[in-house]
């Protein structure tokens, strides 16, 4: 009988990091090593979460290239995208190293899909995609050199250098223009990664990225009211609610953020629902027809605290 792997990632990480407090990657490294020699899935993975919250997690690259080999198998999507996340954060040295990553992810693609789960390879493809684009991208690198490589061909590359201008904040401010026009641009899927002969679509978000690298820039600068949008109709649950929260503060000028605020107040979740409808009556009389119809229903709903809050916003929407 064929034996299958629980894989791990994803939500182990929230779990590990949520329980486990931030602790330097020196000593963490033992207890990854040890996992993989005792080819142990579980264990390895949830040291892995721990090691990207690692307040100097970069410094764990070069163990983990060592370990390429042993990766346990039921960690090796986890292993393959924290390598992904942390390069561009690498001394050059180490980013020219991706390609004994992305080698070994080959090499041992057939064994992953045979004792984990073959519907996994689009996944473990992804992220070896990843290494190879993002290794192009330093963290160190000028501004005029990141907002070029913003046009760049692959979007895992477009979204590392997202992430690094985000990290910079407001000494960014420059690169707002590249980034808008980023965010405004329809991009189609653009590329496919091969793995044991099979092509698969790379699955990345830069216009998302870009979205959070012009919030954490310039929240407050109106040449961000898109991203804020954005992130209101794509963003996590936390990324939401803050989106609606600013949104109302810049008034009027997000009148084209209304359909978004209306859809949120359909949302399940009540904090959102409650950002919307606060934000609808804080934009007045340009949220217009839309808002009221729908602040309306709200405010004869059954929902006390909801309807209080959208008899507050109507007032405030007629009131202009």
């Amino acid at each position: 009988m064929q034996r299958r792997v629980v894989l791990l990632f994803g939500s182990l990480s929230a779990v590990a990091t949520a329980q486990s407090p931030a602790v330097p990657v020196a000593d963490l490294l033992p207890e990854f090593v040890a996992a993989c020699a005792a080819d142990d899935g579980v264990r390895g993975a949830a040291v892995l979460a721990r090691i990207a919250a690692a307040p100097d997690a970069v410094q764990a690259l070069p163990m983990l290239r060592e370990q390429r080999d042993r990766v346990p198998l039921a960690a090796m999507v986890r292993w393959a995208k924290l390598c992904a996340d942390l390069l561009p954060q690498a001394p050059l040295s180490e980013r020219e190293q991706a390609n004994a990553l992305a080698e070994a992810i080959e090499a041992r693609a057939a064994a992953f899909a045979k004792v984990v789960a073959a519907d996994q390879l689009p996944e473990l493809a992804n992220q070896q995609a990843r290494i190879f684009n993002r290794a192009r991208v330093d963290a160190n690198a000028s501004l005029e050199v990141l907002q070029q490589q913003l046009d760049e061909a692959f979007e895992q590359t477009r979204e590392a250098v997202c992430e690094v201008l985000a990290s910079r904040g407001a000494a960014a401010l420059p690169a707002i223009d590249a980034l808008q026009h980023l965010l405004s641009r329809e991009l189609l899927p653009n590329g496919h990664t091969k793995l044991l002969g099979e092509y698969y679509p790379m699955r990345d978000a830069p216009r998302l990225a870009a979205a959070r690298a012009l919030v954490a820039i310039a929240p407050r600068d109106d040449r961000c009211i898109p991203a804020h949008a954005h992130l209101l109709d794509h963003g996590g649950a936390g990324e939401r609610i803050a989106a609606a929260t600013a949104l109302g503060a810049f008034g009027g000028k997000a009148v084209d953020a209304v359909p978004g605020l209306v859809a949120a107040t359909r949302a399940e979740a009540r904090p959102l629902v409650r950002a919307a409808i606060v934000a609808l009556g804080q934009l007045g009389v340009v949220a217009g027809a839309p808002a009221i119809e729908r602040l309306e229903a709200l405010a004869a709903g059954s929902d006390t605290e909801f309807a209080a809050l959208a008899q507050a916003a109507l007032r405030q929407v007629r009131r202009g």
